[in-house]
């Protein structure tokens, strides 16, 4: 699904035009990004937690060269998604 689906999907669900939906969308998705560019986690009930996680720097071997490189340190967004929507994806198997 892809935004434009999304927004659609939203609109119909929630009893509301188009043009709202993709107004809340874009709200919700600034908030999240600000929030979690501040270094603060995202939790949504149902779908999962969204944080930033650093990594530090460390040495590492180029597969192509062979030549030992120095990653810099970075931070990735990460997400851990909820236990009962994994088990939906899953079959309801754990």
């Amino acid at each position: 699904m892809n935004k434009p689906e999304l927004i659609e999907a939203v609109a119909e669900r929630a009893g509301v035009p188009k043009k709202m939906a993709e107004h809340i969308l874009d709200a919700t998705v600034s908030v999240i990004r600000e929030t979690l560019l501040s270094g603060e986690r995202v939790k949504i009930s149902g779908i999962g937690i969204f944080y930033v996680k650093q990594y530090e720097a460390r040495a590492a071997i180029n597969p192509n060269t062979g030549m030992r490189v120095m990653l810099r340190p970075r931070k990735v967004v990460r997400c851990k998604i909820a236990r009962d929507l994994n088990r939906e994806v899953n079959g309801g198997k754990k």
